[in-house]
Formats: structure tokens, C-alpha cells, sequence
């Protein structure tokens, strides 16, 4: 098995991902209490998982970071 077909292969296993979110503020003070939540998904890979997350993202809400689980 080739390198690149090694890597193509390590891509394809499932992966359960992580998103921290928190509300967008309404102004640039800085001064509103943060509030962050997580988001997980579980996916063939990342590509997938990644539209899943943002799709569980509210209106006005901003995904911070995307993470793997068992990290």
C-alpha cells in the first residue's frame, strides 16, 4: 500500500467531533458573561462531520473550535 493510499484510508474511519460554540455579541465591548457550549456529531470523517456541526450551530451562535473526542 502506497503512503498516499495509507492516508486516504486513515480518513475514511469514523470520527466523533467536538465544536465549542458561544453567542455572537451584540457589541465589541467585550463585557457580556460568556457562555459556550458543546456540540458533537459522529461522521464517516471529518469533511461530514464538520457540515454536521455547523448545522447544529444556532442563528446568531459562532463555532469557536472543532476538536476530536478522544483528544
Amino acid at each position: 500500500m502506497t503512503a498516499s493510499a495509507r492516508i486516504a484510508r486513515a480518513y475514511d474511519v469514523a470520527v466523533n467531533l467536538i465544536a465549542m460554540v458561544e453567542p455572537i455579541p451584540e457589541d465589541q465591548s467585550g463585557r457580556d458573561p460568556r457562555q459556550v457550549e458543546e456540540k458533537a456529531v459522529e461522521a464517516e470523517n471529518y469533511e461530514p462531520g464538520r457540515e454536521a456541526l455547523m448545522a447544529k450551530v444556532s442563528e446568531m451562535w459562532r463555532m469557536t473550535s472543532i476538536r476530536r473526542a478522544d483528544y
